[in-house]
């Protein structure tokens, strides 16, 4: 008789398991400390110094000299933008480049420099909006190689591009340089170490939570009156006052081994 009135179907209190995450806020809390030292830790490791240089051109056109024509000339430039990174993006001019770079270097030097290695740090970009710029940029881990590739990307890069993209008609392309390569003094600013301390907390207190959780929820113990009556299925007849315990003051009660004591009216 006493198993048929057991219910065998898991009944989540969650009540009871958010109760259990608060009263153990400090371990949490704790836990939360040693995720973002990790991190930080962690974030040290990966983050690399880098250092940038860039290069800026803008595109004109030898074309038409009349208010129309130029501004013909344009819309046809802001158009063909995409080629011309498309030609730069290509192995053809990363190996001039690295030639170029690794002139009186031995390959087997930690200062040569691999063709598909230059992919990996120069990028080439430019406006989809509006405008004829195109942007050079340089990343590396140290200062002097990243001058030394953007060095040679402008020495090449104009009479490269127009000795491959040929326009109809006999007309030409024109590269402008409007700024001055520079060797970066720093690297460039990074935010990676606050983004591995932030993930590291949150991982370390989220895994703290979900054992706590776990814990609770395993619990199947029978410790309050709603406990008894989801188990056995039947009401609560009576409940037994603890005269032991040293809190419970005069005239007051328990509910079967709650600590949420109630006054007699």
């Amino acid at each position: 008789m006493q198993n048929e009135i057991i219910r065998n179907e898991t009944i989540i209190d969650w009540g009871h398991i958010f109760s259990s995450i608060l009263r153990k806020w400090l371990l949490v809390a704790l836990c939360f400390v040693l995720g973002c030292s990790a991190g930080f830790g962690l974030g040290n490791f990966a983050d690399k110094p880098v250092y940038e240089t860039s290069a800026t051109y803008v595109l004109s056109y030898s074309g038409g000299t009349d208010i129309m024509d130029m501004t013909s000339e344009y819309s046809f430039l802001s158009k063909i933008l995409y080629n011309c990174v498309e030609v730069l993006n290509q192995n053809t001019f990363r190996q001039l480049i690295a030639a170029e770079i690794n002139q009186n270097i031995s390959p087997d030097s930690e200062d040569y420099v691999e063709s598909e290695s230059l992919q990996e740090c120069v990028t080439y970009n430019y406006s989809e909006k509006n405008g004829t710029v195109i942007y050079v940029t340089v990343r590396t881990n140290d200062a002097a190689l990243s001058y030394r590739i953007i060095d040679v990307i402008v020495q090449h890069l104009p009479e490269f591009v127009i000795s491959q993209y040929k326009l109809a008609g006999g007309n030409s392309m024109v590269f402008s340089l409007i700024n001055t390569p520079v060797m970066p003094e720093k690297p460039v600013a990074s935010n990676l170490r606050m983004i591995f301390t932030a993930l590291g907390g949150i991982a370390f207190a989220g895994i703290c939570v979900a054992i706590i959780a776990f814990i609770a929820l395993s619990d199947n113990r029978i410790k309050k009156e709603d406990d008894l009556t989801n188990r056995y299925n039947a009401p609560v007849l009576g409940v037994i006052p603890n005269f032991f315990d040293r809190e419970l003051k005069k005239g007051e009660y328990y509910r079967y081994a709650s600590y949420e004591k109630r006054t007699e009216n």
